[in-house]
C-alpha cells in the first residue's frame, strides 16, 4: 500500500505519494498530525524540530531552510520564525507544550564560510526559549548532512550524519 505524504513546495501543501510507505517532508513543510506512520527528512543547513509526546494524540514536524522572514506577505514555512509558532500555537491549543520531547536536528555548514545553519540553529533555540520550551535534545552543527527518521508511534528518532546527500535520498 502506498501512503500519501505532505509538503510544502514554496509555502503550498501537496501530496505526493511514494514506494517506501513513509511520509516524508522535503525542505519547508511542517504539519501538525495524528501519530501514525514514521516521518523522513533530509536536513543540511535547515532545521528539522520534531514534537512528540506520550499523552498527546498528536506530534509536529518543522523543516525550515531559513531563520526569518519579516514580510507577512511573503511569510512561509520555509522560515523558521515562521513554521515553529505554527506548531507551537497549534499543539498548544490541546495540549500543554511541557508535556512534549522535542528534539533539534540539523544546521550543518557547507562550507567554512557558510553562516546558515548556524543562523537556523540560533532562531530555533530563540523561538522555544521565547515559548519557554525545553528541547529534549539537539543535534546541530557540524559539516555533516543528516538523514531522519521520526517514528511518530514511539517518539523514537534515528539519525545518520553523512557526507554526500543524494537525490535519491528525497524519495
Amino acid at each position: 500500500m502506498k501512503i500519501p505524504f505532505v509538503n510544502s513546495k514554496d509555502g503550498q501543501a501537496y501530496n505526493r505519494r511514494n514506494d517506501d510507505c513513509k511520509h516524508i517532508f522535503l525542505p519547508a513543510s511542517l504539519k501538525v498530525f495524528k501519530k501514525g506512520e514514521p516521518v523522513s527528512t533530509v536536513v543540511t543547513f535547515g532545521i528539522c524540530v520534531t514534537f512528540w509526546s506520550a499523552k498527546a494524540s498528536f506530534v509536529g514536524v518543522s523543516h525550515f531552510t531559513q531563520p526569518a522572514i519579516y514580510e507577512s506577505t511573503k511569510a512561509t514555512a520555509k522560515y523558521g520564525n515562521v513554521a515553529l509558532p505554527f506548531i507551537i500555537n497549534n499543539l498548544s491549543q490541546s495540549f500543554e507544550m511541557d508535556l512534549f520531547d522535542v528534539h533539534i536536528i540539523g544546521g550543518a555548514k557547507l562550507d567554512d564560510k557558510d553562516a546558515r545553519g548556524e543562523a537556523n540553529i540560533k532562531i530555533t533555540k530563540k523561538i522555544l526559549d521565547k515559548y519557554k520550551i525545553a528541547y529534549t535534545s539537539e543535534d546541530c552543527g557540524g559539516l555533516y548532512g543528516r538523514k531522519i527518521i521520526f517514528d511518530t508511534k514511539s517518539g523514537d528518532i534515528f539519525i545518520k550524519k553523512t557526507k554526500v546527500l543524494r537525490e535519491s535520498d528525497w524519495v
